[in-house]
C-alpha cells in the first residue's frame, strides 16, 4: 500500500514537472515571438523586456546575453541622443545618433534628430566655403578679396565676391531657423555681417572715387558753358543758342563718357543689396540713392532746359542735392577706411573658423547623406 502511494506521487510530481516544462516552453515560445515583433519595428523597449524574459526563463540561446547587453547601451545613447538634441549641441546628438544607428539603423526618431543637426551642419558648411571663396591669400600671407585684372591693375572683382558673400548670409541664415540659439551659427553669422559691412564700405568708396574723377569736368562744363552764354546776352553778334551750338560737341562727348560711367556706376549700386544687413541698411540706401543724384546732376548739364535762367536754377538745385551727398560721404570717409582695414583680420578669421570640435563628424555627415538629405 505504502509502495502504491509513493508511485502515485512520483506520477503526481512528474506530470507537474511535464507540465510546468511545457509552460515555460510556451512561455518561451511567446517570448520568442514578442522578441521577433520587436526586432521588426524596431522596438528597443519591446526588444529590451522580451530578451530579458527569455533569460529569465532559461532560455539557452547564447546571442542573448549579448543582445541584452546591446540593447541597455542603444537605451543609453537614445536617451542621451534626446538630451542632446533638447540643449541643441548637434554636434553631439549627430555623433550619438550615429552610434545609436549602428545598433538601429530604422529608429525613426533617432533618424529624425541626426537629419535635423545634420541639415545645420550642411548649411553651415556651405555658408562657410562660400565665405572662405570670397577671399585670396597672397604670397606674403594677407588676406584681400579676391580680384580680377583691370587693364595695368587688380581690381576687387565687386560681382563674385558680393555674390559668393549673399549666399554665405543665405546659407548660415537656413541654419538659424533650425535652431536660432546655436552658437557657431550665430558666430559665423556675426562675421559675414563684418564682411558685408566692410565690403559695403569699400563698395562706397570705389563709387565715389569714380564719380570723383568725372564730376570736376561736369562743374567744368558748366561753369565755362554757362558764362559763355551769360556773356552773349549782351553781345550783338551772339545768343545763348549759338553758345550752346559751339560747345555741342564738347557736351557730346561729356555724354557719351557720362553714359559708360552711369551703367558702372548702377552696376555697383546694384550690388549693394546683396551686403544689406540690420547695421548697413540706411547707409546702402543713401549711396544707391546717391548714384541716382549724380545721374540728375550729370544730366542737368547736359541737357539744359529752354532759357538761360532755368538752365542755372536747375543746375544749382542738382548742384546742391550733390553737396549734401558729397558732405555725408566726407563726413564718414574716415570711418570707412577703417572697416576696410577691417578686411585681414576678418579673413584671417573666415579661414581660421571651425564648425567642428570632433574630427569625425564630418566623415559621420557624409556617412549619412541619405538620411540627412531626405
Amino acid at each position: 500500500m505504502k509502495f502504491k502511494r509513493c508511485s502515485i506521487f512520483c506520477v503526481i510530481i512528474f506530470w507537474l514537472m511535464a507540465l510546468a516544462c511545457a509552460k515555460n516552453e510556451n512561455e518561451i515560445l511567446q517570448a520568442r515571438t514578442q522578441l521577433d515583433l520587436a526586432r521588426t519595428k524596431s522596438d528597443i523597449d519591446g526588444i529590451f523586456v522580451a530578451v530579458n524574459n527569455l533569460i529569465q526563463l532559461g532560455d539557452t540561446d547564447p546571442s542573448l546575453p549579448a543582445e541584452l547587453a546591446k540593447v541597455k547601451k542603444s537605451l543609453s545613447l537614445y536617451e542621451q541622443v534626446r538630451v542632446s538634441q533638447s540643449e541643441g549641441t548637434h554636434e553631439k546628438t549627430i555623433l550619438l545618433a550615429n552610434e545609436f544607428l549602428e545598433y538601429f539603423p530604422n529608429d525613426i526618431d533617432v533618424r529624425k534628430a541626426l537629419r535635423e543637426s545634420g541639415q545645420i551642419f550642411r548649411y553651415l558648411n556651405e555658408s562657410l566655403d562660400e565665405f572662405q571663396s570670397c577671399f585670396f591669400k597672397s604670397a606674403a600671407g594677407g588676406f584681400s578679396y579676391v580680384s580680377i585684372k583691370n587693364a595695368e591693375y587688380f581690381q576687387i572683382d565687386f560681382d563674385v565676391v558680393s555674390q559668393r558673400m549673399w549666399n554665405a548670409r543665405q546659407s548660415v541664415e537656413e541654419a538659424l531657423k533650425r535652431d536660432p540659439n546655436f552658437d557657431t551659427a550665430l558666430n559665423l553669422r556675426r562675421l559675414i555681417v563684418n564682411a558685408q559691412i566692410a565690403l559695403s564700405s569699400t563698395l562706397t568708396k570705389e563709387i565715389f572715387s569714380t564719380i570723383g574723377r568725372h564730376r570736376p569736368a561736369v562743374e567744368n562744363s558748366f561753369d565755362v558753358v554757362h558764362s559763355e552764354m551769360q556773356k552773349s546776352i549782351h553781345s550783338r553778334f551772339g545768343s545763348p543758342k549759338k553758345v550752346w551750338k559751339r560747345f555741342q560737341p564738347n557736351m557730346t562727348t561729356l555724354e557719351a563718357i557720362h553714359k559708360e560711367e552711369i551703367i558702372d556706376l548702377n552696376r555697383l549700386a546694384s550690388l549693394l543689396p546683396r551686403l544689406e544687413n540690420e547695421a548697413n541698411e540706411n547707409h546702402i540706401a543713401l549711396v544707391r540713392n546717391a548714384v541716382t543724384i549724380y545721374d540728375q546732376y550729370v544730366n542737368t548739364v547736359i541737357y539744359p532746359r529752354s532759357t538761360l535762367m532755368e538752365y542755372g536754377n536747375d543746375y544749382l538745385s542738382m548742384s546742391s542735392k550733390w553737396l549734401e551727398i558729397d558732405a555725408w560721404y566726407r563726413d564718414i570717409e574716415s570711418t570707412l577706411n577703417n572697416l576696410m582695414d577691417n578686411i585681414t583680420h576678418i579673413a584671417s578669421l573666415a579661414m581660421e573658423f571651425c564648425l567642428y570640435k570632433n574630427e569625425q563628424t564630418p566623415q559621420i555627415i557624409q556617412k549619412r547623406l541619405e538620411i540627412i538629405e531626405l
